[in-house]
């Protein structure tokens, strides 16, 4: 058997996580912009290099248009969604990737167990309890069909998408390397109210 003290990732900072216990004190938005930032999405296998960081800043952009019809001068509560929009993928920056077709599968059935708990922490400590997440997740399928249609090699067919895709190109960097798209994140971050 494993000890639990040797359970734990390093993080880009240096920092020793334990992702199954994770400590809020320990989660860190310089470590989660990095390491999204560096993650592909579609576990590698779209046309060129897409990073999850992006999507992210891109779910996050759909949110903030939608918001901005629906909140004229709620400001706090369209950021602080906004914030969650942008955060939704957090939990991958401690447990990695895993394409959602899978999550689906009784083999990985805690999963999206484990990845909500996770996610439950960051949105704690980031202070975004409260969003709209039945937006976050219209904006996240409607992104998921845009990237299907530009970034796979048979632009989604027979995927279940169930939002249309965004008409013409919304990306912003398609093969961006981490460098361009970090420091992106981290000024969405700020912008939406984000504090470190």
């Amino acid at each position: 058997m494993v000890d639990r003290e040797n359970l734990w990732i390093e993080t880009f900072t240096g920092k020793r996580v334990d992702p199954m216990h994770l400590d809020e004190e320990l989660v860190d938005i310089n470590n989660i912009a990095h390491s999204l930032s560096l993650q592909c999405r579609f576990v590698g296998h779209c046309l060129t290099f897409y990073s999850i960081a992006e999507h992210c800043i891109l779910v996050a952009d759909v949110v903030g248009k939608e918001l901005a019809q629906d909140y004229a001068g709620a400001v706090e509560g369209a950021n602080r969604t906004c914030l969650a929009a942008l955060l939704h993928d957090a939990a991958e920056a401690y447990l990695g990737d895993m394409a959602r077709p899978l999550k689906h599968d009784p083999m990985f059935k805690y999963v999206p167990e484990i990845e909500q708990q996770i996610l439950g922490k960051i949105i704690k400590k980031f202070n975004c309890t409260g969003a709209d997440w039945q937006l976050i997740k219209k904006a996240d399928d409607i992104m998921l069909a845009t990237e299907a249609a530009h970034l796979m090699a048979d632009s989604g067919k027979g995927w279940y998408l169930p939002e249309p895709a965004l008409a013409g190109n919304v990306f912003r960097s398609i093969g961006a390397i981490q460098e361009d798209i970090e420091p992106l994140f981290l000024a969405k971050f700020e912008e939406y109210g984000g504090k470190y």
